[in-house]
């Protein structure tokens, strides 16, 4: 633990104020992985158990080690993710409470700074409780399964997806490897008073990370897929033929092909195994399908 502290202390020390870590501000990457990421990696990896916790006395004895903390700092500092005071901290709330990115209204001034800051450690708090990770980056076939969880469909999922890294890439930074969920926070209108849609938020990157698919982006793949199916009959094409189909059909929506590219990716002999199974056993669609 003690090797890997003093990597945090001096992201800590270059923030305004230690009480107010959230202003710290992460520029650029470095190569494929974040400084956060990184400080994440060399947690887990002292982390020898896999709890995602350490206790915050053993956190505290090692920071007061490397540099002068007081108490009064250190439990500002170790309250903003363990606000119940439980005596363990969890390093990834932790270090997505020391590089949040703070946007300053310089117009606004130092009071709308502060607001600014309270807001976001309150949302880093309520992230903290469910165990959300904020830094987390996702692709775009994985943000369109999220939002199936929100109801939103699955072009207009695709939609936010290529905003948010047109303005993500516009700083400078890299989307190869996904988006941080943070990044989407503004354009979702999530804040830290909405706790439902925060909760919402995270049941679905859960049901998500454990292979579900939301209903409305299921019933529309499976109209999708039956689509494809008849005109593979009609065409009389194979099924490994369904993803050229899939680019080139008119009579498939844009949330129809939205919805497939959600579920399977670049994955095209899974859409053609969907697309056989469903001329085998065609799914029960309602009327107006």
């Amino acid at each position: 633990l003690a090797q890997v502290v003093p990597f945090g202390c001096r992201a800590l020390r270059r923030s305004e104020l230690v009480g107010r870590a959230c202003a710290f501000r992460v520029s650029g990457t470095m190569g494929d992985t974040s400084e956060p990421d990184r400080l994440k990696q060399a947690f887990r990896a002292v982390d020898r158990q896999g709890t995602g916790f350490f206790a915050r006395n053993d956190l505290a004895k090692v920071f007061r080690e490397l540099e002068e903390w007081s108490q009064d700092d250190l439990d500002d500092l170790f309250d903003a993710v363990d606000p119940q005071k439980t005596g363990k901290v969890n390093y990834t709330a932790l270090i997505n409470y020391i590089f949040a990115t703070d946007d300053v209204d310089e117009a606004g001034g130092e009071e709308d700074s502060d607001d600014d800051d309270a807001d976001a450690v309150a949302m880093l708090q309520q992230c903290a409780e469910l165990n959300l990770d904020l830094e987390q980056k996702v692709k775009p076939d994985t943000w369109a399964k999220i939002m199936g969880f929100l109801d939103v469909d699955a072009s207009e999922a695709e939609s936010m997806y290529s905003f948010v890294a047109q303005e993500v890439q516009a700083r400078g930074q890299n989307v190869t490897y996904g988006i941080p969920l943070r990044e989407f926070l503004d354009d979702l209108e999530i804040t830290a008073k909405d706790q439902e849609s925060i909760a919402a938020l995270d049941a679905a990157v859960d049901a998500v990370a454990v292979g579900k698919v939301a209903p409305a982006t299921q019933h529309t793949a499976n109209i999708t897929a039956s689509s494809l199916a008849v005109e593979l009959r009609k065409k009389d094409l194979p099924v490994s033929k369904a993803w050229e189909l899939l680019d080139s059909s008119q009579s498939v929506s844009t949330t129809g092909k939205a919805a497939i590219r959600s579920m399977f990716g670049a994955d095209r002999a899974g859409l053609a195994s969907f697309v056989e199974r469903c001329m085998r056993s065609p799914p029960v669609l309602p009327s107006s399908a």
